[in-house]
């Protein structure tokens, strides 16, 4: 739901999200409020609180000056409410400290900020002559800020405020939010400091402090690439969770190892925990309880416990682990093969005992006889070997220094039942490094990832529908080919349909350089998880062939390794040896070879690891030799009627809608923009109806049969309610048909619900025109 005006009476809001949203009054999220202050310019807005609130985060003014940080000015948005906020007909619009008088507004597109979600307005297309560019901008505005004096205003519509003064400007119920920093005579409050080349006006509390004075609610803070947040950086709540499924967090206990230190496996205990819904939760305020077999859970007080572990405020992404390893233990195991998350200090039972994962605090003290805890009391139970508490029908079987209780299908099987839903295996521990296991059918918008949950029931939580079929790599299917142009193009291979180039640059460590190193990045637009096993990467210049050499001896070919690639992850494959130019990239998840061409080349997804010899001028490459390709510049191969725009040490090409889009078209499919690389460790971004197009071969049903798609990414029959076509479960062997049942933790769906609270949202920079006003 969209909510256009901020001070609308608080009654009328919450009548409207009462009629709009079944469940709501479930959510456990509460927005920031907003402090009492003196009169100010943001008086007006306070009905607002806890519904939907935008403030402005952050002001840096300026880019691209002689000693700048960064290229742009830019200022950031946050939503610190609880509710989604349309900026359509708003504006941006900035006063200059000298006269107060305000310049002309700076439109903002129409979008909507998700609750807990920053919004990056950067200042001119073109970066300035100094500093490194921004992170991908959700919008592109058209302010000249000053670098150390002046006024920000946020305005939900697009005319020029005439007031010059905080005095004037009080009352004004068109300003949604103002800052004025430096020797500003507009502000809230109190103007906040005087800024620089290298510092911005930060808002405290990560966006979420707001007590109407600009003095007190920012700090003058030293900026860096990484400081301007876009609606790609994970949402962040003020003072309480990220907004969950309704009914409940959807976290579960994955995995439970009490064997720690007693000459086995592992040197200490640990505890898994996983999200098996379509959108990411945030543990803050859950904590994890121990007990043993017959005793209770945490029966001291809060922090006197060592069988209570308090979670902190972190986010896990659909499919994502968290890993809780125990400080108790000896040398007498190994150490786990990757690192633990939260160190905590519960000394687990090597055979018997149970853990509950509960959402507060408080020690539940309950649980030393036979079915004395509440079920409503906690989110999830397991009970392992002889312990008196425990979901369903039965506790999982005894454990030992060797064997851990792991939930099945990856931590996907939720029925409600631990005797079934756990197996004892040997331990395997996940972190949040480790690879996600997505649980729903992420392509459907419709209501197949859904299961009624309620609270946990230690007798029998209610199971829902339990969970979608197993998914190895699509069936590439027989759909059409790709359109052959001067450069032929390529049909899906097997095993890897929907991945796709999203995102190349080749100006790494040239003069003025955004990063130092050339990269492509790969991205999976479809349903289904594939592996890269097999494939390879072949970079050919302007007019060359496209590596000439045998598999192994030309640079220009890359193979990918055997790995998986999820649905709507990316991955980055970083390429060649650093230079000295620009900034190192974010961790990379392969290592390449190959050299690309600043202005002009091409590169291919292939599947296979030969190479291919062909692609320059007058030896095309046959139709089929792709599974995917970017010609870029003046080159001789390319899909469609025309080759990508021409690169530079500043510009990358981006496939459009975050790599959602692929006509088989380079030409309108990718995009001159800013270098963003996104690696495995970016939010997911699941493309609307799996991405499906003729690029890949048409999407093919779940019984192998061919694909009959015509690249839209609103394709027709395989959204349906009943799962077949193709939207296949990922990596789940939840013995059902729809989606992860997340029983006693929510409703797990994957309509638009989860979406409008869990999605992270990528906003394509749109290029304007090249600034050409400095200032101050």
């Amino acid at each position: 739901m969209k909510i256009r005006r901020l001070h609308l009476r608080a009654s009328v809001v919450l009548s409207l999200l009462a009629a709009s949203a079944v469940g709501a009054s479930s959510l456990a999220w509460t927005g920031c409020s907003a402090g009492e202050g003196s009169a100010s310019l943001g008086a007006a807005l306070g009905a607002a609180d806890g519904v939907g609130q935008l403030v402005i985060s952050q002001v840096y003014g300026a880019g691209g000056n002689k000693g700048a940080t960064l290229a742009n000015d830019y200022v950031e948005i946050f939503n610190r409410g609880t509710a989604d906020v349309s900026i359509s007909g708003w504006s941006l619009q900035y006063a200059t400290a000298s006269s107060g008088k305000v310049t002309t507004p700076s439109p903002l597109k129409d979008a909507t900020i998700k609750a807990g979600e920053y919004y990056l307005v950067q200042m001119g297309a073109a970066p300035g002559a100094n500093g490194t560019a921004l992170p991908t901008a959700d919008d592109i505005g058209s302010l000249a800020l000053s670098s150390t004096d002046g006024t920000v205003f946020l305005v939900d519509n697009t005319t020029q405020l005439t007031c010059t003064s905080a005095a004037t400007c009080a009352g004004n119920a068109d300003i949604v939010d103002v800052v004025g920093f430096g020797s500003a005579v507009t502000f809230d409050g109190a103007a906040a400091g005087v800024l620089s080349t290298t510092t911005s006006a930060l808002r405290d509390g990560a966006g979420c402090t707001d007590t109407k004075n600009n003095a007190a609610d920012f700090t003058v803070a030293v900026v860096s690439v990484t400081s301007p947040r876009n609606s790609s950086a994970a949402l962040h709540s003020c003072g309480g969770t990220t907004p969950p499924p309704a009914g409940g967090t959807g976290m579960v206990i994955s995995q439970v190892f009490g064997g720690g230190g007693s000459t086995g496996t592992f040197g200490s205990d640990f505890i898994e925990l996983f999200n098996p819904t379509a959108a990411p939760l945030s543990l803050d305020g859950l904590s994890l309880q121990y007990g043993s077999a017959t005793g209770a859970f945490a029966p001291a007080s809060d922090a006197g416990d060592p069988g209570l572990i308090l979670l902190p405020n972190v986010t896990v992404p659909a499919g994502g682990y968290y890993l809780v390893g125990m400080s108790t233990g000896s040398d007498a195991g190994a150490a786990f093969p990757v690192a633990a998350d939260l160190i905590g200090g519960a000394n687990l039972a090597a055979t018997a005992g149970k853990v509950a994962l509960v959402n507060g605090t408080t020690p539940l003290t309950c649980g030393a006889t036979a079915g004395s805890c509440d079920p409503t009391t906690y989110l999830d139970l397991v009970g392992y070997g002889a312990a008196n508490q425990f979901e369903g029908t039965a506790a999982v079987g005894v454990l030992s220094s060797t064997k851990s209780a792991t939930r099945n299908g990856g931590g996907c099987s939720v029925t409600g039942d631990n005797v079934a839903d756990f197996s004892v295996v040997t331990p395997a521990p996940h972190d949040s490094t480790s690879a996600k296991n997505l649980c729903v059918t992420v392509g459907d918008a419709g209501t197949d990832g859904g299961s009624d949950a309620g609270s946990s029931d230690a007798g029998t939580k209610d199971a829902g529908s339990g969970g979608g079929s197993d998914a190895g790599p699509k069936d590439a299917g027989t759909g059409s080919t790709k359109d052959a142009g001067p450069g032929v193009g390529s049909s899906g291979g097997s095993g890897s349909s929907g991945v796709v180039i999203s995102q190349v640059y080749g100006g790494g460590s040239n003069s003025g350089a955004t990063f130092d190193s050339d990269y492509v990045e790969l991205f999976n637009r479809g349903t289904d998880a594939v592996s890269l096993s097999g494939l390879s990467l072949q970079y050919g210049s302007g007019e060359g062939d496209f590596a000439s050499a045998v598999d192994g001896g030309d640079p220009n070919l890359v193979t990918l390794g055997d790995r998986m690639i999820q649905p709507g992850e990316y991955l980055l494959v970083a390429m060649g040896t650093p230079g000295t130019t620009g900034a190192a990239l974010p961790p990379v998840d392969i290592q390449g070879t190959a050299a690309l061409g600043g202005t002009s080349g091409k590169i291919a997804l292939v599947n296979g690891t030969e190479s291919l010899g062909c692609g320059g001028s007058g030896d095309p490459c046959p139709a089929g030799s792709f599974v995917d390709l970017i010609g870029y510049g003046t080159v001789s191969q390319f899909e469609g009627m025309a080759a990508a725009p021409t690169l530079s040490s500043v510009l990358a090409g981006f496939r459009a809608n975050g790599g959602c889009t692929d006509t088989d078209e380079n030409q309108s499919d990718i995009s001159a923009e800013l270098p963003a690389p996104r690696t495995s460790s970016t939010p997911l971004n699941v493309c609307a109806g799996g991405g499906s197009s003729s690029a890949d071969g048409g999407r093919s049903s779940a019984d192998g049969g061919s694909g009959d798609d015509t690249g839209d990414d609103d394709s027709s029959g395989d959204d349906d309610d009943d799962n077949t076509g193709g939207g296949k479960n990922t990596v789940t062997t939840v013995p059902s048909s729809s989606g992860c049942s997340v029983a006693g933790a929510g409703n797990v769906s994957t309509g638009n619900d989860v979406a409008s609270f869990g999605a992270f949202a990528f906003v394509a920079l749109a290029f304007a025109g090249r600034r050409t006003k400095k200032r101050s």
